[in-house]
């Protein structure tokens, strides 16, 4: 789906597409860069948002904390996944992606490196062509291919990695990148051994077009769907109606689901959370509110690895105190906190006296919901206008009501639902 709206793409209607580059720092390196740009390069018609929210030295027990906050707001179409650590958080991570998101997954095996267990990361590899089989996911065979090729070349593996022998040079930069464009681009994949299975039947995005699909009657167009997230399309110059919305019967933001937490102290100048300082993960046990919040510190311990601190909502106000050797849930239960999620002694450690009394974690609440449609417009006139009405409802079958409040009605084209995949495991 991610290369057909590449692919179909015209100058007269962009397609947007979202892709994430998600890891740790092998998918930092510029590989990634190279694989946007010539994405770019060939489909310059497309509108493409790349994102890549890699964290350094997160292996899978721990980037499967951070997903909450990084992967399932963005609801990418693609997410291009390489990860070092065990099995088991690494195929929950794939599970939460799939069933919470139609994003489809590239996963890619691991690269040969000095020092490595072989048996293990050998094994593991064929452990992932299951997992990819499981999931419907494209499987970019990294490992086979660094092997195939410093066969070929008759060079070490030394010559594809900086001095650490962990990280990729200029030359193993090039080959990942473009290991990965060929499973992307239109090309022969033949006597590769493997081939992912398409996710076509399931149709995970459908659009229900205006007039043909579903109709206006008595001033309300009413959807029925399955699936957690639906968007509205509308010409570029539909301005000024309006439509009340509601799902199942009520406004959006009566599901406490459409509500998330942004990453704590995000900084896009900064390396998160290493130059941060943060905790990684943050969950409620009560129905959120949009507001912000602010973790305080109060304390230190003499061994500069345990904060006292309070918590603060701009709307809850103050909300209890604690510190981060135990787990902390706040009195309102708006947020909680664990404390392995807690990443700070080694910011702390290589910053002495930065974090301390008075320092500040903050994050928001933010709406992935809306409970008016206005038209708006869009400034560019090559696309459609895309509005995400709700994004995180419970998988399953709903009803859209758009109630029109004006004497015009919206000149909605179509109703874009996503359907996620069913749970696999």
């Amino acid at each position: 789906r991610t290369m057909t709206l590449l692919r179909a793409s015209t100058a007269q209607k962009r397609n947007k597409v979202r892709v994430l580059i998600y890891g740790q720092s092998l998918s930092k390196q510029s590989w990634a860069g190279r694989v946007r740009d010539e994405l770019a390069r060939r489909y310059p018609t497309a509108d493409l948002e790349f994102y890549n929210r890699s964290i350094g030295g997160f292996i899978s027990s721990m980037l499967v904390r951070t997903i909450e906050h990084d992967v399932m707001p963005l609801y990418p179409d693609l997410v291009i996944l390489h990860d070092y650590g065990t099995e088991e958080p690494y195929e929950e991570i794939i599970r939460q992606i799939r069933t919470r998101t139609t994003a489809e997954i590239m996963i890619q095996t691991d690269p040969i490196t000095p020092g490595q267990k072989l048996s293990w990361h050998d094994a593991h590899a064929q452990w992932m062509r299951g997992l990819a089989e499981r999931w419907q996911l494209e499987l970019v065979d990294i490992r086979g291919i660094w092997s195939a090729y410093l066969e070929q070349q008759k060079i070490s593996v030394d010559k594809l990695l900086l001095a650490d022998k962990g990280h990729l040079n200029d030359w193993g930069n090039f080959i990942w990148a473009e290991a990965t464009l060929q499973r992307l681009l239109p090309t022969s994949r033949a006597g590769d051994g493997y081939e992912a299975t398409p996710n076509t039947a399931s149709r995970p995005v459908k659009d229900f077009v205006v007039g043909t699909d579903v109709k206006w009657v008595d001033n309300v167009l009413r959807v029925p769907f399955l699936g957690n997230r639906v968007d509205v399309l509308s010409p570029p110059d539909a301005k000024g109606a309006a439509a009340q919305v509601l799902i199942d019967g009520k406004p959006p933001s009566q599901f406490p689901q459409l509500y998330m937490f942004t990453r704590p102290n995000a900084d896009a100048n900064r390396d998160w959370p290493w130059a941060t300082g943060a905790v990684i993960r943050v969950d409620a046990k009560a129905p959120l509110v949009l507001e912000d919040w602010t973790v305080t510190f109060t304390s230190v311990d003499p061994s500069g690895k345990i904060f006292g601190f309070d918590v603060r909502g701009s709307v809850t106000g103050w909300d209890g105190s604690g510190d981060t050797s135990s787990p902390f849930q706040s009195r309102s239960g708006r947020v909680s906190f664990t404390p392995s999620d807690w990443f700070l002694d080694r910011v702390h450690g290589r910053n002495a006296n930065r974090i301390g009394p008075g320092y500040n974690v903050t994050f928001s609440v933010v709406p992935q919901f809306k409970d008016t449609f206005i038209e708006g417009g869009c400034v560019e006139a090559d696309r459609l206008c895309s509005t995400t009405l709700a994004q995180g409802l419970p998988v399953g079958a709903h009803t859209l009501e758009l109630v029109n409040l004006n004497a015009t009605k919206p000149g909605i084209s179509a109703v874009r639902v996503y359907r996620p995949m069913e749970d696999r495991k």
